[in-house]
């Protein structure tokens, strides 16, 4: 539905491959959930996340029916022609977000916000609330009808596809959820696709840290999970040691993914990565 900071449908195509021979797919921490929304279409999916926003989303998704009116309206309140409407409504939103309040306009706002905020990057501060900045529209045809009409089928196809199959959503801490987690081995299969822990200022080691990792690597571990894994294996002069660990003893697969990655927040420099998907099936 939106953008998300690591985002995987870059690599939707691995996770084809991989979850072709499972009912169900897991998430334990689905960010956008943009990967569940597209697997659906052939499997039964699990999502989790600590962030309760796209899980209660996905949940109240089939409720609606979006409307190019409906965009026009919103976007007719707020104008959004100045800076300082975009922080006005971000105000507002958090106000709707921290309540819990998911009716259809959320939703339609809730696309707008990210794709008015600086790089599209979802971002909450320790309070919970949404914190990211403006990035403009400036000489930008954002809210022409041809780019209104392409987000409301945009929302209409998530929507045909949440109704293809059966979805669950969860919103709790990751180690919580793989807890309490009922499955069935041999028919599920596993994303992780976890904090980038090398990638700094990114996310808080209060959300995430390498604790947290290594119990995630026993739980793979201990239960044999058929599963992928995302994440740096080195970022310029750093190397994830805890990674390395799991995966030096040769027993998984160690796909390259990407070697550079952008940087900064205008995108102009670049940064040695070495992105990885780990996985235990061929």
């Amino acid at each position: 539905m939106i953008n998300w900071l690591g985002n995987k449908l870059k690599y939707l195509n691995y996770l084809e491959h991989y979850s072709r021979n499972f009912e169900t797919i897991i998430d334990p921490m689905m960010g956008s959930g943009n990967i569940l929304v597209e697997l659906i279409k052939e499997h039964k999916i699990i999502g989790n996340d600590i962030i309760k926003l796209m899980p209660n989303i996905y949940s109240n998704y089939s409720n609606f029916c979006f409307k190019e009116k409906d965009f026009k309206r919103i976007i007719s309140r707020w104008k959004f022609d100045k800076k300082k409407h975009y922080y006005d409504f971000r105000d507002y939103w958090n106000g709707k977000y921290l309540r819990d309040d998911y009716n259809k306009d959320f939703l339609i706002e809730t696309f707008l916000l990210v794709k008015m905020c600086s790089n599209s990057v979802v971002r909450f501060n320790l309070k919970g609330e949404f914190n990211s900045g403006f990035r403009g529209l400036s000489g930008n045809p954002f809210f022409e009808k041809k780019k209104i009409n392409e987000w409301e089928e945009y929302l209409e196809k998530i929507k045909e596809n949440l109704l293809k199959n059966d979805s669950t959503f969860f919103v709790c801490d990751v180690l919580k959820f793989l807890n309490f987690l009922k499955f069935d081995i041999n028919n599920s299969f596993f994303i992780f696709d976890p904090p980038y822990t090398l990638q700094e200022g990114c996310y808080s080691p209060k959300l995430y840290n390498r604790a947290t990792e290594s119990r995630i690597f026993d739980f793979i571990l201990r239960e044999n999970v058929n599963f992928v894994y995302f994440n740096f294996l080195s970022r310029e002069e750093d190397e994830h040691e805890n990674l390395k660990r799991f995966v030096d003893d040769g027993r998984f697969n160690v796909i390259n993914l990407k070697e550079k990655s952008a940087t900064g927040q205008n995108r102009k420099g670049t940064a040695k990565i070495n992105e990885v998907l780990i996985t235990n099936l061929g």
